[in-house]
């Protein structure tokens, strides 16, 4: 299981990656919503990620 510091670095990662993306001036709308689809699925896995390791610490 992943640590609590190695998950909130994670979830910062996919934060910082999401704003840059979002921001870009690469790509069209719908290259950057696939994109951001993508990174989002990785942070809501990050945030559960997250939860677990807190929960566990507790435990």
């Amino acid at each position: 299981m992943a640590s609590i510091e190695q998950a909130r670095a994670e979830v910062d990662r996919c934060m910082k990656e999401a704003l840059a993306a979002s921001t870009s001036d690469r790509g069209s709308a719908a290259d950057v919503e696939m994109r951001l689809w993508t990174i989002l699925l990785a942070l809501g896995r990050a945030l559960m990620t997250l939860f677990f390791a807190t929960r566990a610490r507790r435990a």
